[in-house]
């Protein structure tokens, strides 16, 4: 295929298909047409009527441009069928080999000031990112990037400040890191942006966004004393001031999806340090917009005007944004004869699924949906120091490596201090854990009609307007442990958790206008399970916990300046997480000195569902539902076990604190008034706290 395609000059294909295939680009330039129409003897290409079926109109590059005053036809009447117009913009590297072996991958579709008319139209742009590091050679390749000096110097900055300030350690490895250079990095960028365009589909309307980025860095046979893996996924769609007219369904969708599995081993059974260091920064972002006006689009007599209305579909609309995770990281020291190592892992996540509709919609007689999500699939962390050997024993080829050595030093006396003081520290399992995810669903400045004539029908009783925002951390799992049970009691040392959580989960319709009197479903949702666990079994030293999970979590569903009247009405904010900090250890070696640990969720939540500055009517007998619900498990535990061997007597002691702040609250405020044949407004708090 060319690299480049400019189309400078009219096409017509008189009914067959048309298909452009480029490496890079297509350009299709202003004022130019691509028709795929059979009007037979006609001229027109706009006007005159069809003389037969049209054909399917394809264009795909990595990029492709339709510029203003452009047009993309394939529409048919008089009783012919019209063709599908697909813009299919890619970067897949299993498929674009070419660009495959750069670090970032990038699609985009720009339609500004065009005309696209068919009966399916599509525009998809999909872009996957991979880093596959799992044969010997490309291992091999990863260790001389590291170890050449490639990041190291932003590492060790980033490991000397994490031990006193995580977030912002991490937001300087972020801000500095060089992901280019990177033997571990991947970015994928997909962007889909339709502005000031006519878009017409006498069947359905796609408009998608799809980034993928997977890293593999999990050797079968070698085992890597330090890991590094950057991720930067970013799923963009955005139509914005066009008019469009569906026969079917319209979609606007961004979809971000991240693969890790990152995997680093300290098998060194003659040193003292034995590191095992793994450090995944991972970016994320999903956004999907229909918002804007046609009030500047030029008038087309061959076109018919629908202001106010932007957005027309005989079939339901639907605007959504997801991002999906499945990440598993691994930090594992062993095989040191005095059961001496450090396995670090220091874990960022930085996440935003967003949705917003901020422009006119009609449907006939069919939903409007409005949802973000965010999908933790798998989310595992876990480090372990241990005296029994590795399942791959062999190190990569580690030279350069020296460099580590002041430092890890320094590491490993910075690990016992955080961790209780304890210089005497032999060996440490640490797991830092950054997350910071916003999931947000928005009508705002709008308007919805569920029917063609809002003045004279009214919308099927499963008609709704539905905008939800959902978080779903799935079952996230971080262990940090010292020693595995039933061994020889040679581990030595302690463990420590620090992880800091803000989640932010909201739905909301702010200063819209609804007609026809569909339902209003309105939900925000933090769901899922969180546990964060410490074993320390069989220590030598004195063995020291400490796990720290602190949370800032949002859940909130909203109503604002909503002067309509609905069928049904219900606004609901729900959090139902089991969130754990558990500790547990166990000493039994005869010179083991003793057992202790502090084991604390700082647990902060909110849960809001509110009503204000809005006047609701529903049908007669209609119920309104504003309801706030936590239903959510919190608890810490710390566990201590210490006994008398030999001649030593050993100690143990334990602490377990739990902080909880925050509130649920459902209301209905700041001059509203609300008619409903039924009226419910709840706030319930069913969080069980516990200490053990």
């Amino acid at each position: 295929d060319p690299l480049v395609i400019e189309v400078t000059t009219d096409v017509n294909t008189g009914g067959a298909n048309y298909v452009l295939l480029a490496d890079e680009r297509i350009t299709v330039a202003s004022g130019v047409t691509i028709s795929t129409r059979d009007i037979g003897a006609g001229s027109d290409s706009f006007r005159d009527q069809s003389q037969g079926n049209s054909g399917n109109l394809t264009l795909e590059a990595p990029r492709i441009e339709v510029l203003s005053g452009a047009a993309l036809l394939a529409f048919a009447d008089n009783g012919f069928t019209g063709g599908d117009i697909l813009l299919d913009a890619h970067m897949d590297d299993a498929v674009d080999l070419w660009t495959a072996p750069l670090p970032t991958g990038r699609a985009e579709i720009s339609v500004t000031g065009a005309i696209v008319w068919g009966n399916d139209v599509t525009f998809r742009t999909r872009v996957v990112k991979d880093n596959l590091l799992a044969t010997p050679g490309a291992v091999s390749d990863y260790v001389n990037g590291i170890f050449g000096g490639t990041g190291i110097g932003v590492i060790d900055s980033f490991i000397s400040a994490q031990l006193s300030d995580a977030d912002a350690a991490v937001a300087s490895l972020l801000n500095n890191l060089d992901a280019a250079n990177l033997p571990a990095a991947v970015i994928a960028e997909a962007y889909t942006t339709v502005e000031d365009s006519y878009i017409i589909a006498s069947g359905d309307a796609r408009f998608t966004s799809r980034a993928e980025t997977q890293i593999v860095l999990d050797p079968d046979s070698q085992a890597l004393p330090v890991a590094v893996a950057l991720s930067d996924t970013v799923a963009i769609t955005i139509v914005d001031d066009n008019q469009i007219y569906t026969g079917g369904d319209l979609q606007v969708r961004a979809i971000a999806r991240e693969d890790l599995v990152l995997s680093a081993g300290g098998a060194d059974s003659g040193s003292d340090t034995n590191l095992a260091l793994a450090i995944s920064a991972r970016s994320s972002e999903a956004t999907a917009r229909l918002d804007g006006s046609t009030y500047w689009l030029p008038d087309y007599d061959f076109i018919p005007d629908l202001f106010p209305i932007t957005t027309a579909a005989t079939g339901g609309v639907t605007v959504s944004s997801l991002v999906e995770k499945d990440i598993t990281i691994d930090a594992r020291s062993g095989g040191n004869s005095d059961g001496k190592g450090q396995a670090v892992i220091l874990s960022y996540d930085d996440t935003v699924s967003d949705v917003l509709v901020g422009t006119t919609v009609r449907t006939g007689d069919a939903d409007l949906t409005i949802e973000a999500n965010t999908v933790y699939e798998r989310y595992e962390l876990n480090a372990l120091v241990d005296d029994e050997p590795l399942d791959d024993p062999d190190n990569s080829n580690t030279a350069g490596i020296d460099i580590y050595g002041g430092m890890i030093e320094g590491f490993r006396s910075g690990i016992g201090e955080l961790v209780g003081g304890a210089s005497v520290l032999g060996g440490a399992a640490l797991v830092v854990d950054n997350v910071d995810t916003v999931t947000t669903a928005t009508f705002e400045s709008g308007a919805f009609s569920a029917r063609t004539d809002p003045d004279n029908e009214v919308a099927s009783a499963d008609t709704f307007l539905n905008i939800s925002a959902k978080t779903d951390l799935g079952a996230s799992v971080l262990t940090a442990n010292v020693g595995t049970p039933g061994g020889d009691g040679l581990s030595a040392g302690g463990s420590a958790i620090f992880s800091d959580q803000s989640r932010v989960t909201e739905a909301q319709l702010d200063f819209t206008t609804i007609w026809a009197r569909p339902g209003l479903d309105i939900s925000a949702e933090l769901v899922g399970s969180y546990e964060a666990g410490q074993e320390t079994t069989g220590s030598q030293d004195l063995n020291l916990a400490y796990g720290r999970v602190n949370t800032d979590w949002t859940t909130r569903a909203a109503i604002n300046g909503l002067f309509s009247a609905m069928h049904t009405i219900d606004l609901a904010a729900r959090e139902d997480v089991t969130l754990v900090n558990r500790q547990t250890a166990t000493t039994f070696a005869n010179n083991a000195g003793g057992s202790a640990g502090i084991s604390r969720i700082n647990y902060g939540s909110s849960v809001l569902a509110t009503v204000s500055g809005s006047a609701i009517t529903t049908d007669v007998g209609g119920a309104v539902a504003v309801t706030a619900l936590s239903e959510s498990i919190v608890e810490t535990i710390a566990m201590r076990n210490g006994n008398i061997t030999g001649d030593l007597g050993q100690g143990a002691a334990s602490t377990a604190i739990l902080v909880s702040s925050g509130e649920v609250r459902a209301e209905i405020a700041g001059f509203s008034d609300v008619t409903a044949g039924s009226l419910a407004v709840a706030a319930t708090d069913r969080t069980a706290r516990q200490v053990v």
